[in-house]
């Protein structure tokens, strides 16, 4: 078992660093599992309907409307949940996650504690700023719509712009319904996460004053 040191706290140099040392813990499967759940459904929903591709759009419009007003309200609320938590708990507790080896991983206790929140930081970040680029290409008089009005000029291609429209949205939709759910249950991870981190480092501190304390010498 390895020792964590000093430098290994500092290793990640970006939030992609910290999403790639993310894979080295366990994952929920059960997050996954209803994230494709979900875009398993979604999928079936575009394939019933190919003759309404507007139908589509306009639900993949919705959806990105939503994301931009839910990320940024649930990122700035985690932010500030993650500054108190980090200030409550006592720097010996942090020191003594560092010097502990998280078995199995090579890592200490406190970066696979800390990305538990990391992660969920990353996902939202990337979440929002596809739904702001989305938002972009895809609203109407968007330049999504500019650029298929200009390909309905060619005779060759016109008659597939269409299709390419309703299968492009089809994915995007698909992609970004189960993406959202995955962010729902990223919250749910994290809640336990926070018990679960909250408990260790309460009974770390227990275990320690059990041993620290002298034994009762018994009276004959």
């Amino acid at each position: 078992m390895a020792i964590p040191t000093p430098k290994d706290l500092t290793k990640e140099k970006s939030l992609f660093a910290l999403w790639r040392l993310s894979f080295k813990f366990e994952q929920s499967r059960f997050n996954l599992i209803a994230a494709l759940l979900v875009s398993g459904m979604i999928l079936r929903f575009v394939w019933l309907v190919p003759e309404y591709p507007e139908l589509i759009t306009g639900q993949l419009r919705r959806l990105v409307t939503a994301g931009i007003a839910f990320a940024p309200s649930t990122l700035g609320f985690l932010i500030a949940g993650f500054t108190v938590f980090v200030t409550v708990i006592r720097i010996d507790v942090f020191l003594e996650m560092a010097q502990r080896e998280k078995p199995g991983t090579g890592e200490s206790f406190l970066k696979y504690n800390l990305s538990a929140f990391m992660v969920v930081f990353v996902h939202y970040v990337t979440y929002l700023f596809c739904c702001i680029t989305l938002d972009l290409f895809i609203q109407t008089g968007g330049l999504a719509s500019v650029a298929l009005a200009n390909a309905r000029t060619y005779p060759e291609i016109a008659g597939q712009v269409d299709t390419v429209k309703y299968w492009v949205s089809g994915v995007l939709l698909m992609f970004m319904g189960g993406w959202t759910v995955y962010l729902v249950m990223l919250l749910k991870s994290l809640v336990f996460n926070v018990y679960h981190v909250t408990l260790t480092a309460v009974r770390w501190e227990w275990e320690k004053s059990s041993n620290s304390k002298p034994s009762v010498p018994k009276v004959p």
